[in-house]
């Protein structure tokens, strides 16, 4: 090997280096910037309470839909209440921190201990819900720059992904304002919009989900509510139907 060709191949080896460490300082500041920009790590981490209310409209594959009221209550870390109805309960479901329950059918009922699955959600829920970049800050190392956004990403974004047992997973973030615009995968992602402030914090007043490009449902939130306190009752395993969010 010439030496001029030696020296060459060790400048594009650093390249390639200094590059990669780039990249993955640029996806940690994209995290920490989405976290900043939604009111920052000690409000975040110091949210006693949060309630959400709003609509929910599914959209079928035959064109039609039907909307629901929605709600949900958090006192974190532990407790977590969720609530999709109309005429009927479609979703009701809850923890206190100790037990399990939700809505089946026609009665309330304790989630079974063998219901990892179930249970996980709940209790991630409650912990993480409206502060998730959190835990992806943990796990930031393991995140890349994309060279292009998805098609599916809103414009004036920049994406961070990875892949995980096969899957991959990403998360878009505004140009300007820090904030999380979009998070999934070609085949399923979320667009979050039309932010605001509730309390020392940002959120989006607006879901919208996908699967294999069609919309599967949308969440409309007309109002929040930041550290009120929220009775005990509400994490409770209710003893008659309740059909009603409020």
């Amino acid at each position: 090997m010439k030496l001029q060709d030696f020296w060459q191949s060790k400048i594009f080896f650093l390249i390639l280096i200094v590059n990669n460490l780039y990249a993955d300082d640029r996806a940690k500041w994209l995290i920490e910037s989405s976290i900043k920009a939604s009111g920052g790590k000690d409000a975040l981490m110091q949210m006693k309470s949060i309630s959400r209310y709003g609509k929910i409209t599914f959209y079928s594959p035959d064109n039609t839909s039907k909307t629901y009221c929605y709600k949900t209550n958090i006192i974190y870390p532990t407790k977590l209440r969720e609530q999709i109805k109309s005429d009927q309960i479609l979703i009701d479901r809850g923890t206190d921190g100790v037990s399990y329950w939700s809505w089946a059918n026609d009665h309330y009922q304790f989630i079974n201990d063998k219901d990892t699955e179930a249970r996980d959600y709940l209790q991630k829920t409650a912990e993480r819900a409206n502060r998730d970049m959190l835990w992806v800050l943990k796990e930031a190392d393991a995140y890349n720059i994309m060279p292009l956004p998805p098609a599916w990403a809103p414009a004036n974004t920049q994406c961070i992904s990875q892949i995980n047992s096969g899957k991959q997973r990403i998360y878009c973030f505004h140009n300007y304002s820090g904030l999380l615009l979009a998070l999934g995968n070609n085949d399923e992602y979320r667009i979050e919009s039309d932010w605001k402030t509730v309390g020392a914090i940002k959120l989006p007043f607006r879901l919208t989900q996908y699967q294999k490009g069609k919309i599967a449902y949308e969440v409309i939130l007309n109002h929040a509510h930041f550290n009120d306190v929220i009775a005990a009752s509400q994490f409770t395993k209710p003893k008659i139907p309740q059909y009603s969010c409020e």
